[in-house]
This record gives structure tokens, C-alpha cells and sequence, in this order.
């Protein structure tokens, strides 16, 4: 069980990896809608989260969130929203629903996303020179819905036997 546990630790990680450098040179480039852009590191952050727990999703968003604060100069700000997203994933998981993953994924991740939004833009509109509902209604619901469609497309390309291998449970480990 280690060297599963070994593997999917390595995986989830390359993955993440490759995801950033996807987030960073393809996405952002050229696959943006005006100035929104889907969240791809969220997606999987939620992918980790209703697979392997709260505790490892939270971690893994937390690990995740401090590689994107690279591109925004505001370091922690990504790390805090995607541990909140992470944490928030469990209460939007019911084993009934996973039965239907395949078309409840893209709802939990729009949902997820807003609520990963409103902590971003309110915490950023602190400042007080842009106006948080101004942010909600030109980027975050925006970017949520894109990201939840973009989640959907991902879910479909990537082979179910795949995705059934991030089930692993900890308890099993010692």
C-alpha cells in the first residue's frame, strides 16, 4: 500500500505540475475569454479533495494555492481560498451523489469556485479602490462558470480507470 500511496503522491503532484505550466503558458494565452480564464489548479484541488478526503485536499490546495500566488505577487492569498475551497468540498460530497460524479463534478466546482471568489475579491478589495461586487460580477462568476465547463470537458477526456485510481484510503496504509 505504500508504494500505491507513493505513486499517487507523485502523480497528484506532477499533475499539479503540469497543470500550473498549462495554467501559466497555454490557458491563460489562449484560451482566455477577455480577462477570464478557468482556474485549473481549483479543479484539481476539488478533484483531490472529493476524492482523498478534506485533510489531503486541503493540504494538496494549500500547496497548490502558494505555486499560482507566484504569478499575482500577493503570496498567500491563493493558498488561504483553495484550503477554504478544499475544506468546503466535503460538505458538497455525498457518497449517494458520486454515483452521478460525472455531471455533479462541473456543479461543484462552479459552486466551489464562487465560493473560492468571494474570498479572493473580498479579501482583495480591501483596499477599498475597486468596488467587491464590481469584481463578483466581471470576474468571479464568470471565471466560475468557465471553470466548471472546463471541468466537465476534463472529466470526459480522462479515462474513467484513470480517475478511479485516486481512491486511496490512508486507513489501509499501516
Amino acid at each position: 500500500m505504500r508504494r500505491k500511496r507513493n505513486i499517487l503522491t507523485f502523480s497528484l503532484l506532477g499533475a499539479a505540475a503540469f497543470f500550473y505550466l498549462m495554467q501559466v503558458s497555454f490557458v491563460s494565452v489562449f484560451l482566455a475569454v477577455g480577462d477570464n480564464v478557468p482556474d485549473l489548479l481549483l479543479i484539481l484541488t476539488v478533484f483531490v479533495s472529493m476524492r482523498l478526503g478534506q485533510i489531503p485536499g486541503m493540504l494538496f490546495g494549500f500547496t497548490v494555492g502558494l505555486w499560482q500566488d507566484a504569478m499575482i505577487d500577493f503570496y498567500g492569498l491563493n493558498a488561504l481560498c483553495k484550503t477554504i475551497a478544499a475544506f468546503a468540498t466535503y460538505f458538497f460530497a455525498a457518497d449517494r451523489v458520486m454515483l452521478i460524479e460525472k455531471y455533479y463534478f462541473p456543479i461543484m466546482i462552479f459552486f466551489l469556485s464562487v465560493i473560492h471568489a468571494v474570498f479572493f475579491y473580498a479579501i482583495q478589495s480591501l483596499d477599498g479602490v475597486v468596488d467587491f461586487w464590481n469584481l463578483m460580477f466581471h470576474y468571479g462568476l464568470w471565471n466560475s462558470l468557465y471553470s466548471a465547463v472546463t471541468a466537465f470537458v476534463i472529466y470526459l477526456s480522462i479515462p474513467l480507470r484513470t480517475l478511479d485510481y485516486v481512491r486511496f484510503n490512508t486507513i489501509y496504509d499501516f
